[in-house]
C-alpha cells in the first residue's frame, strides 16, 4: 500500500477539490490540470445544484456532493469555480479546515489583504489560505501591458474585448443555440437567458445588464488597474 499522500507509482500529489463543480470553468480547469498531468491523488467535486451527478477527472469516476464544512478533512488545495454571490460563503473554509482555496469568482479579490495573483508578474505575493484568480480578460491584459512597459511607459488603458457567451454558463450557450437555429429557420428567437440575440451579432455590455449582472465589467476592469497600478 502506498504512504498516505502517494500514488501507486509513489508520486507524492495533491489532495484537491472544485467547488460549483458544475460550471463550465470547473470543467476546462479540469482538463487542464489533466493534460498538464497534475499530480492529484484525491479529487473531490462539490456543488449546490450538483449533488449525486457523476463526473471524472483523469479517467476515474466522481460522484458530486454537497459542500458540507464539517466533512472536509486533509484538502490541500480547493478551486472556487462558482459564480461570486455562489463561492463567497466558501472563502473562509480554508482557513478554518486548513486548506488553500483559490478563488476564481472574482469574490476574494475585493477582501482587503487577499492577493490577487498573476504568477508571471507577482508570484511572489502568493500568501495562504485564500488567493484571488484574476478574471481572464484582466490576465491576458495585464500580461501584454507588463511587456509593453519593457520598452515604454504606460499611464493608462483603454481595451476592446469581444468577450463569450460561455461565460455566462451553459444555459447561455444553449440559448445562443436555439437562437441560431431559431434564425436560420425564421421562426422564434428565444430571449430567457440573453434578454436579446446574440446569435450573428455584437451587443455591448451596457446594454445586457439584465442576464450579465452588474460587476460583469467592473471587475475586469478592477482587476485589471490593480495588477498593472493603473488608476481604474
Amino acid at each position: 500500500m502506498p504512504a498516505e499522500g502517494q500514488t501507486a507509482f509513489g508520486r507524492t500529489g495533491a489532495r484537491i477539490a472544485f467547488f460549483g463543480s458544475g460550471s463550465l470553468l470547473s470543467r476546462e480547469l479540469r482538463a487542464a490540470l489533466e493534460q498538464r498531468a497534475f499530480p492529484a491523488v484525491d479529487v473531490r467535486l462539490y456543488d449546490e445544484a450538483g449533488q449525486g451527478a457523476l463526473s471524472e477527472f483523469d479517467g476515474e469516476a466522481l460522484v458530486v456532493s454537497r459542500p458540507d464544512e464539517e466533512s472536509i478533512l486533509g484538502l490541500d488545495i480547493a478551486f472556487l469555480c462558482g459564480t461570486r454571490s455562489e463561492m463567497t460563503p466558501y472563502l473562509d473554509w480554508g482557513s478554518r479546515r486548513g486548506f488553500t482555496a483559490i478563488d476564481l469568482s472574482g469574490a476574494a479579490a475585493a477582501r482587503p489583504g487577499v492577493p490577487l495573483i498573476h504568477t508571471e508578474l507577482n508570484p511572489g505575493a502568493i500568501s495562504p489560505p485564500l488567493i484571488a484568480s484574476p478574471h481572464p480578460l484582466a490576465h491576458n491584459l495585464a500580461t501584454v501591458v507588463s511587456v509593453a512597459r519593457q520598452v515604454a511607459s504606460v499611464g493608462a488603458l483603454r481595451a476592446v474585448a469581444f468577450r463569450p457567451v460561455s461565460e455566462l454558463g451553459a444555459a447561455a450557450i444553449d440559448e445562443l443555440y436555439q437562437q441560431t437555429v431559431g434564425l436560420l429557420s425564421f421562426s422564434e428567437v428565444p430571449r430567457e437567458t440573453l434578454d436579446r440575440q446574440l446569435a450573428f451579432n455584437l451587443v455591448s455590455s451596457k446594454g445586457m445588464q439584465g442576464s450579465l449582472g452588474p460587476d460583469y465589467d467592473e471587475r475586469a476592469i478592477a482587476e485589471t488597474s490593480r495588477l498593472l497600478d493603473l488608476p481604474a
